[in-house]
């Protein structure tokens, strides 16, 4: 381990004695130090020194204090809580630590630290308490949200139908003047004058009434991902109960006296039915059937338990144990079901972008992180309609929001946008009233 204490030097020193030096508290390498500064080392802890300086699987910061004075290394190894060389004892500790949900770990450190198993039982039935409070208030608001995002869902569909039933007459005129375009024979004029410019009118139509649509579909498809998002945030609270409430049954069961062997066959019945509790208190933990119902068979009262203060403390605990282990089920299955219907919902947001899409050459509206790829779409949407045009000018018409028009609508779009709600008052189709609302936004 180290070098032999007294191997130091051969020239003989004049011993010393201070006493400020705590003998007990020195490793080997101090003692040594000392013994070379020509300090009087005590000879019991000479001769512990000598000894242990002989073994090689102790660590170098080992005291006489650490190992009460002892040689023999199992006696040292139990005291310093070491495994034998070669034992992969500790190993296998850590990695059941590293798997561990965070009750268990909690209990771990409890049961390793000395604390009694009734204040153990205490303190889980506390947190068990605190983490179905935690569930509750996560899941009480969730039919609300889900009422909401149904209530947009609607609303994004109403509004698809409207835009699609006020452009179908528009678009159809649209595509039989594009088709007559592209269609043209070479020696054939295709477009006159005037279809040209009914075509790009037809074009500004299509183009104002998607855009506006589209406009309005984005406000709902962003309030949809609020909803889902501020339900997602709670998703793991439920589980916290349901781990809190696991291991204070089983504290509790503990108490009541119950051996390693029923407490698993308790416990596995308890958590096969978790959740399960009927009526409006099964999120509470109460109701008939679940964790609590299986639990308090195992929970009755005899007159010789009135004396036992383990077994009352223990029924208190497992009780309170099951109740959270119902609650951790049931928020589980509503916080998950609420992201399915939200998701639900959202989906029928989209396919509203893509009925208004489909009905006005307009596609939904990019995020905000993605502007200029979305300038880039709206112009590709515009000139889909025109595609196949041979003509320039025909071309151009077909497309009838390019340039300075086109940028005219993408900002009435932000605009928009900017305002909308489930039903927003300042949305018009008046045109004089939409210049004069870009005009007071810098826009026109």
């Amino acid at each position: 381990m180290v070098d032999a204490i007294g191997a130091s030097t051969n020239k003989p020193v004049k011993l010393v004695q201070d006493q400020s030096i705590n003998w007990e508290q020195c490793t080997i390498d101090e003692i040594k130090e000392f013994q070379g500064q020509g300090q009087a080392v005590p000879s019991e802890i000479l001769r512990w020194a000598e000894e242990i300086a002989k073994l090689e699987s102790l660590p170098d910061d080992v005291t006489y204090e650490m190992t009460n004075g002892s040689t023999d290394i199992e006696q040292i190894n139990q005291l310093l809580e070491m495994p034998e060389e070669g034992s992969t004892e500790g190993e296998e500790a850590q990695a059941a630590q590293a798997n561990m949900s965070q009750a268990q770990s909690e209990r771990a450190s409890m049961e390793a630290g000395g604390t009694s198993l009734a204040d153990q039982g205490k303190t889980f039935k506390d947190k068990s308490q605190e983490a179905s409070f935690a569930t509750t208030r996560a899941v009480i608001g969730l039919d609300d949200t889900v009422d909401q995002a149904n209530t947009i869902a609607k609303l994004a569909e109403m509004r698809a139908a409207m835009t699609q039933s006020k452009t179908e007459s528009i678009k159809k005129e649209y595509d039989e003047l594009l088709e007559k375009a592209k269609t043209k024979k070479d020696d054939e004029i295709g477009l006159d004058a005037g279809e040209q410019s009914r075509m790009a009118e037809l074009g500004q139509q299509l183009n104002t009434a998607g855009t506006r649509a589209q406009s309005v579909l984005a406000g709902f498809d962003e309030r949809i991902t609020g909803l889902s998002n501020s339900v997602n945030a709670n998703a793991a609270i439920p589980a916290t109960a349901t781990d809190y409430g696991t291991q204070t049954t089983d504290i509790g069961l503990e108490l009541m006296g119950k051996t390693e062997e029923e407490r698993a066959s308790i416990m596995g019945e308890a958590s096969a039915v978790a959740g399960t509790n009927k009526g409006f208190l099964g999120l509470f933990g109460g109701g008939k059937g679940g964790a609590y119902g299986a639990i308090k068979d195992e929970t009755r009262i005899s007159f010789r338990h009135l004396a036992d203060a383990d077994y009352m403390l223990g029924r208190q605990v497992a009780k309170a144990g099951a109740r959270a282990m119902d609650t951790g089920a049931q928020g589980t299955k509503r916080i998950t079901q609420a992201i399915n219907d939200i998701d639900a919902a959202s989906g029928i947001v989209n396919q509203a972008q893509n009925t208004v899409g489909n009905a006005t050459y307009v596609q939904a509206q990019p995020s905000a992180d993605n502007t200029d790829s979305g300038e880039n779409n709206q112009e590709g949407n515009t000139e889909q309609a025109a595609a196949g045009t041979d003509n320039p000018e025909q071309a151009a018409a077909a497309q009838g929001t390019t340039g300075q028009d086109n940028q005219d609508t993408q900002a009435q779009s932000a605009a928009a946008q900017e305002n909308v709600t489930l039903a927003d008052p300042a949305i018009t189709t008046d045109p004089d009233e939409i210049l004069r609302r870009k005009e007071r936004r810098g826009l026109a």
